[in-house]
C-alpha cells in the first residue's frame, strides 16, 4: 500500500471539450451484419449442440453447457487463460471458451452458424470478420464454411492464428452470386483437450466493387512505436503543452474493400493550426495491396507547432487507379496545444479529452488510475487535473501523484476530500484540481500521472474516456498489487502551467437560493424570499461569466447557450445576499 505526506489545493475546472473523431462513409452495405452487441443472440444464429463439462481428466461429468456464449474480455479471461484484448472498450462478442467455467468442455468440434443471407442480387459477394485466436495449449485454428442448404457444406478458409491481438479477415464469396438462400459457418476445435477459444466479431457479408479503398483508422503519433519504449515518443495525445509539442507524426490504417487488387496506395495529410494552414505531407507507397487486406501508413511530417490553438488533420488515403465508390477514404483529427492561462487550457497535457464513456473503480476499495506523459524536454509539473464519474461518495478521499518512468513517486498532493460539488462538476463533465505544494521540476523523460482513492474512505469513480494503447494507462489494485493496463483512458490530466485558484463564496452569504431544475437544460428558474436588483454568475474557474439585473423573487433564466459545467449564482437584494450552485448540462 502506498502511503505518503499529502499535500493539495482544489479547483474546479471547466469543461473544454476537444474531439477526436473519424468520419468514414460506409460505401458498401452488408447484407448481414452482425457485432453481437446484446445479451441474448440475434436472432437467426445457430449456436450447435450443447457440449458436454469435463474434469481435469478430460472425463465427461455428464452435465452439458451451450458451446457459444457472448461475453467481454473480462468475462472471456475469467479463467485466465483466454486473453481476448478489450478492443474497443467494454466491446461484446461471440466466444467459444474452453477455459472459464462452466468449460473445460468437449469441444472438438464446435459450430456457429449465420441466418440465412439472401444474394440473388450481390456481385463479388465477400464476408468480412475479426476474430481472436491465440492458438494456446493445443487448439485447433479455426475455418469457415458455407452451404445453400445447410446440410452440404463447402470449406472455405481457415483462419489462422491471429497471436495477442484481434486480426481482421475476408473470405471470398462469390461463388455464392445469385444464390438467394446461402449459410456461414464458423468452427473451431479444441484438438480433443484443454485449450483456450475462439472469439468472432463485426460479421460482415456485402458485395464488393472492384476498386474501394477505406480510410479505416486514424492515428496521431506512431502506431508501429510501443508506449513502453521511453526512448520513443509514440503516443499521440487530445492535449498537449506548446513547449512539449514533438514533430508531428500521423499515421492511418486503409484496407483494400474492393475485389481486386490495388496499386500504389499512399496516405495525405493536411494540416492547420487555428485555422491556418500548415502544409501537406505524403506517405512512402504501399506498391500492392490485394483484396480485402489491411495495411498501415505513416508519415514522419518537420513541422512542429510555433503557437498554442487547435490542430486539424485532414486525412485522405489514395492509389494509384480509379474509386468506384468514393466518400470512405478520409478522416479528421483534432488537438489542442495549450499554453498558460485558463483561456488556453493551463498547460494542459491530456492522453484523452473528451466526454466520459465509462468509470474506474474498485468498489470502494483503494486504488490507483492515471496515464502516462512523455516529455521531451525539462519542465515543471504544477498539478493534476481529474473527472469523477457516476458512483463517486461524497466523504471518499483522494490525491494526486507523480511518477516517473519506473513508477516510483515523485511528488504527492494533499488529499482532497470529495464533496457534491467536485462529483456535481464531474458529471457535468468538469475537472477537479489537485495542485502540488511548488511546482515539480522533471526532467525530459516518460512520467505517469495518477488518481490515489485512499483506502476506508469510500468509493470514488474515476471517469475514462477514449481507447488507450497498452502501455499508455495504468491501474494499480492496492489489494490485489499488481499493476493493469486499461484500454479506455483515465481522465487524468497533468498541467505544466500555474492554475488560479477558484473564487470562493463569501462567507457573509445567507442561505441558498433555490434553482429549479437542477441541472438545468435549457431555462433555470432562481427564487428567493426577498426581491433581487443584480444576479451574478460566477464560472467554475473562479471568474465573473455574467452579471445579470434582477426582477422580483423570480428569475427566469436562458443557459442553452452557457457552456456545460457547475456555476455559482449570487443574489443580491436590499434585504441581503444568497447564493447556489447549479449545473448545466446539455
Amino acid at each position: 500500500m502506498f502511503a505518503f505526506a499529502l499535500r493539495a489545493r482544489t479547483l474546479l475546472l471547466p469543461s473544454v471539450l476537444y474531439l477526436s473523431t473519424a468520419h468514414f462513409t460506409l460505401a458498401q452495405t452488408c447484407v448481414l451484419e452482425e457485432s453481437f452487441g446484446g445479451v441474448g443472440f440475434p436472432v437467426g444464429w445457430d449456436v450447435g449442440a450443447p457440449v458436454e463439462q469435463q474434469d481435469a481428466n478430460g472425463n465427461g461429468l455428464g452435465t452439458f453447457s451451450a458451446a457459444w456464449t457472448i461475453g467481454t474480455s473480462a468475462e472471456a479471461n475469467a479463467g485466465g487463460y483466454f486473453p481476448v484484448p478489450d478492443g474497443p472498450p467494454d466491446n461484446r462478442f461471440v466466444m467459444a471458451n474452453d477455459d472459464a467455467p462452466p468449460c473445460n468442455c468437449a469441444m472438438s468440434s464446435v459450430r456457429l452458424t449465420t441466418p440465412v443471407v439472401d444474394l440473388s442480387i450481390v456481385n463479388n459477394s465477400l464476408l468480412d470478420l475479426r476474430y481472436f485466436l491465440d492458438g494456446a495449449f493445443g487448439a485447433d485454428s479455426a475455418w469457415v464454411e458455407a452451404s445453400t442448404n445447410n446440410v452440404d457444406w463447402t470449406w472455405l478458409a481457415a483462419l489462422p492464428v491471429s497471436g495477442s491481438t484481434w486480426a481482421w479477415a475476408s473470405v471470398d464469396l462469390s461463388t455464392y452470386d445469385g444464390q438467394n438462400a446461402v449459410n456461414v459457418r464458423f468452427s473451431w476445435s479444441d484438438n480433443g483437450a484443454w485449450a483456450s477459444g475462439f472469439a468472432l466479431d463485426d460479421v460482415c457479408v456485402r458485395g464488393a466493387v472492384d476498386h474501394d479503398l477505406a480510410m479505416e483508422q486514424q492515428f496521431v503519433g506512431d502506431p508501429h512505436a510501443s508506449a513502453f519504449n521511453p526512448a520513443t515518443r509514440s503516443l499521440g495525445y487530445d492535449q498537449v503543452p506548446l513547449q512539449q509539442a514533438p514533430p508531428l507524426i500521423v499515421a492511418g490504417a486503409v484496407r483494400n474493400r474492393g475485389h481486386v487488387a490495388l496499386f500504389n496506395v499512399t496516405l495525405k495529410a493536411d494540416v492547420s493550426l487555428g485555422g491556418v494552414p500548415q502544409g501537406t505531407w505524403t506517405s512512402d507507397t504501399i506498391p500492392f495491396l490485394e483484396a480485402g487486406a489491411r495495411d498501415t501508413l505513416t508519415i514522419q511530417t518537420d513541422w512542429a507547432p510555433a503557437s498554442i490553438g487547435n490542430v486539424e488533420i485532414a486525412y485522405l488515403a489514395e492509389s494509384g487507379g480509379s474509386e468506384d465508390l468514393p466518400g470512405d477514404e478520409t478522416a479528421q483529427h483534432q488537438f489542442q496545444v495549450t499554453g498558460p492561462g485558463w483561456a488556453d487550457g493551463d498547460g494542459a497535457m491530456a492522453l484523452r479529452n473528451a466526454p466520459t464513456e465509462g468509470g474506474i473503480h474498485r468498489a470502494g476499495r483503494p486504488y490507483l488510475a492515471g496515464c502516462r506523459y512523455e516529455l521531451g524536454t525539462q519542465d515543471q509539473v504544477y498539478g493534476l487535473t481529474v473527472r469523477l464519474a457516476d458512483g463517486s461518495y461524497p466523504g471518499a478521499m483522494i490525491a494526486g501523484l507523480l511518477l516517473d518512468g519506473a513508477l516510483q513517486v515523485l511528488a504527492s498532493t494533499d488529499t482532497l476530500t470529495v464533496t457534491t460539488d467536485e462529483i456535481a462538476e464531474g458529471l457535468a463533465g468538469g475537472w477537479t484540481f489537485l495542485g502540488f505544494a511548488a511546482p515539480v521540476e522533471v526532467a525530459g523523460e516518460d512520467l505517469w500521472a495518477v488518481m490515489e482513492q485512499l483506502p476506508d474512505s469510500g468509493q470514488v469513480v474515476l471517469a475514462s474516456t477514449g481507447a488507450a494503447v497498452p502501455g499508455s494507462a495504468i491501474l494499480w489494485d492496492e489489494d490485489e498489487q499488481v499493476w493493469n493496463y486499461p484500454s479506455r483512458a483515465p481522465l487524468v490530466r497533468m498541467h505544466l502551467a500555474p492554475v488560479a485558484v477558484g473564487r470562493e463564496e463569501p462567507l457573509n452569504w445567507s442561505a441558498d437560493c433555490e434553482i429549479a431544475p437542477n441541472p438545468a437544460v435549457g431555462t433555470m428558474t432562481v427564487s428567493t424570499p426577498w426581491p433581487v436588483e443584480r444576479m451574478d454568475i460566477v464560472g467554475t474557474d473562479g471568474r465573473l461569466f455574467i452579471s445579470l439585473p434582477g426582477n422580483g423573487i423570480i428569475q427566469r433564466i436562458d443557459v442553452s447557450a452557457w457552456p456545460q459545467g457547475l456555476y455559482l449564482v449570487q443574489c443580491t437584494g436590499p434585504a441581503g445576499h444568497m447564493s447556489a450552485r447549479v449545473v448545466v448540462a446539455h
